[in-house]
Order: C-alpha cells, then sequence, then structure tokens
C-alpha cells in the first residue's frame, strides 16, 4: 500500500489464498481476505455563518448557509441541531435534520424559523450547529457552529411618566 496526499474515497483490496505449502504437510484451503485502505488525506472542510434577523410581529425564515471548502464529486449530507440560547420554543422552532450539499456545489441552506412577537423584549440568541457528515471521503468540520441573533423591534407603546403634586413656599430653595 502506498501513501498519498490525494483526498479521496475509502478502498477495499481483496487477498485470496489457494494453497498453503510447508516443509512436511500439504495444507489446502481457500480465503478470501478484505482488507479496507481509509483515506486520511482531509481537502475538505465545512463551515456555518452567523445570522441576524429583526424579529416582527409574525414568523420570519432564518436561513444559514453551510459552505464547502472545494466542490466534491458525490453529495454529501449534513446532520445539524437548531439549539436554544436566550432564544429558545417560543421564539424560533428548536428542531435537527439533515441539509445536503449536491456533487458539483459546495452550499446548501439550513432554515430556521424565528416565531414573532409583539413583547417588547431583550434581544436573543440561538445556535445552530453541524456534524462531520458520514461521507466515503473524508470532510471536516472547522466551524461547526452558528449563532442566530433576533433583534427586538418592538416598542413600548404607552410610556407614561406621572409626578406628584409639589408645594414649595417662598422661602424654601427648589432643588432636583
Amino acid at each position: 500500500i502506498k501513501g498519498d496526499t490525494e483526498a479521496e474515497a475509502h478502498e477495499t483490496v481483496q487477498l485470496l489464498v489457494d494453497a498453503i505449502e510447508s516443509d512436511t504437510v500439504l495444507h489446502y484451503a481457500s480465503a478470501t481476505g478484505v482488507g479496507t485502505i481509509m483515506d486520511d488525506d482531509v481537502k475538505y472542510h465545512l463551515t456555518i455563518d452567523d445570522v441576524s434577523l429583526l424579529e416582527g410581529d409574525h414568523h420570519g425564515e432564518m436561513a444559514f448557509t453551510v459552505t464547502l471548502s472545494a466542490v466534491m464529486p458525490t453529495d454529501i449530507i449534513i446532520p445539524y441541531q437548531v439549539l436554544a440560547g436566550s432564544a429558545n420554543g417560543s421564539d424560533v422552532v428548536l428542531h435537527s435534520g439533515s441539509t445536503v450539499i449536491k456533487a458539483g456545489t459546495q452550499t446548501a441552506k439550513i432554515i430556521a424559523t424565528v416565531v414573532g412577537d409583539t413583547r417588547p423584549e431583550d434581544d436573543e440568541y440561538f445556535t445552530v450547529k453541524i456534524s462531520p457528515p458520514e461521507s466515503a471521503i473524508v470532510v471536516s468540520v472547522r466551524d461547526a457552529v452558528a449563532t442566530g441573533f433576533i433583534y427586538n423591534d418592538d416598542l413600548v407603546t404607552d410610556p407614561s411618566l406621572s409626578l406628584g403634586d409639589v408645594v414649595i413656599s417662598k422661602q424654601q430653595n427648589l432643588q432636583l
């Protein structure tokens, strides 16, 4: 087996043994063995980008782009999870699934659904985590976690300020 630096699919080699002969006795056996040559040359890397969105009053979508460092000759399936941060299940639909980068392309999208509302609240975030794909060609994950930032766009609609009556006499100094 000769080593190389080419990223490629794992390969198999088959060895067939027909007969074994020794000094004293001829042993006949027919056996087949299969060995797998595992590729350890990493040429392909995955990353995922961060995304932000104004919350809105209705459902909205955030599209996270998963990028492959170079075009591959085969499709790869990338598992992912949408996980809570300060934003929880009432702010974003938490789920898991997979996305596919098709052969000959370098990107795929993961969609997270944001649940809008009219409540004033702090800005929030959640994460999307990708896992290494199961692929015949080795693909590493360089950036496995993206952050989704949900910016609050709801304002307090009825701000009020009240002051009680103030009575002072001419001799008193008013200090605020």
